[in-house]
């Protein structure tokens, strides 16, 4: 078991560090052969209890796995595992409205990146690949290309953005203080939006996605 944990958690080893107990899907893989493994065990743990009554072992297998489970529901029920979809459903909202933009709209963003692109079929650029000093250069590098730049963030992920590129040559022009093309909730029904391709809307926070058209 020991092999099989080090060999799935090695493939993340690299990856991006979070903090949050949900990212523990990474070792899902390993998971399935775990879960054979610690039966047998068990099983063969609760051998001796046959010297007691026959059906002994097997009542207390199954008492183990009841009190097992029972503690993983208790987890995820008081951690919101049950309403994590209702959040999640902000990678669809705002992938669906990406796709009502131009053809040549470049989403710059993180957190969003695989689903708008997946939702839109429209490019994606990591903001958080670039150096803290190449912004202006990106939104005039695709401009002068002919695309669209629209910046497309979490609220969480506002205030990070500004850090990173505080020290852009027009940190006032580059989509935070420029003009917000939407602010989105998750779940947010988009048909009264499709009717414009760059509608203007609030200029209010959103806790889902907000895509901002940066002027330079």
């Amino acid at each position: 078991m020991v092999v099989l944990y080090r060999d799935g958690f090695s493939l993340v080893l690299f990856y991006l560090p979070f903090d949050e107990w949900w990212y523990l899907r990474f070792l899902l893989p390993a998971h399935p052969p775990i879960l054979v493994l610690s039966s047998a065990a068990l099983v063969r743990l609760l051998t001796p209890l046959t010297r007691v009554a026959p059906d002994a072992k097997g009542f207390a297998a199954a008492a183990v796995v009841a009190l097992v489970a029972r503690h993983g529901v208790d987890y995820a029920v008081n951690r919101g595992a049950p309403d994590l979809w209702r959040a999640e459903q902000r990678y669809l909202t705002v992938g669906e409205y990406a796709a009502t933009l131009p053809d040549r709209a470049v989403l710059i963003c993180m957190q969003h990146s695989g689903a708008a692109s997946t939702y839109s079929g429209r490019i994606t650029v990591r903001y958080d690949v670039m150096r803290p000093t190449d912004l202006d250069l990106v939104l005039a590098e695709l401009r002068r290309l002919g695309y669209y730049p629209y910046l497309v963030l979490d609220d969480w992920e506002e205030p990070k953005f500004r850090d990173r590129f505080q020290g852009s040559e027009r940190p006032g022009r580059t989509g935070l203080d420029a003009r917000r093309a939407a602010a989105l909730e998750p779940g947010e029904d988009l048909r009264s939006r499709r009717s414009a391709a760059r509608p203007t809307g609030s200029s209010e926070n959103s806790r889902c996605g907000a895509l901002t058209k940066p002027e330079i």
